[in-house]
């Protein structure tokens, strides 16, 4: 039997106006100081996306971000947060998207 796969669809919360980097408490402890600032969103309206409908090879481009904070604040601009609280912090994109590209770079089996 082949494996079957679901398209599962969500609204993903993204903010109008923008995120930035925000500092962690254990930012001024470690080296580089950026990994542990959080992707927080900017005041303002937050707009529901049906990201995957409208965005279809989301997974792809989140692979190919420019594994920075300016390329996670880009992403982050254009479709919203990964995930909730700590999760979005730098160091966790980072290694999110290196994950992603990783996966991407696989070649399926002949």
């Amino acid at each position: 039997m082949r494996p079957s796969f679901f398209k599962v669809e969500f609204d993903w919360p993204v903010a109008s106006n923008g995120y930035r980097l925000v500092k962690t408490e254990i930012a001024d402890a470690v080296e580089p100081p950026e990994l542990f600032h959080v992707v927080t969103p900017n005041e303002g309206r937050v707009l529901k996306k049906r990201a995957f409908d409208e965005f279809p090879g989301l997974f792809k481009e989140f692979a190919r971000i420019e594994p920075s904070p300016d390329g996670t604040l880009a992403f982050a601009d254009k479709y919203g947060l990964l995930q909730d609280g700590r999760e979005n912090e730098l160091v966790w994109w980072l290694q999110y998207q290196r994950d992603f590209a990783d996966l991407i770079a696989l070649k399926r089996p002949s």
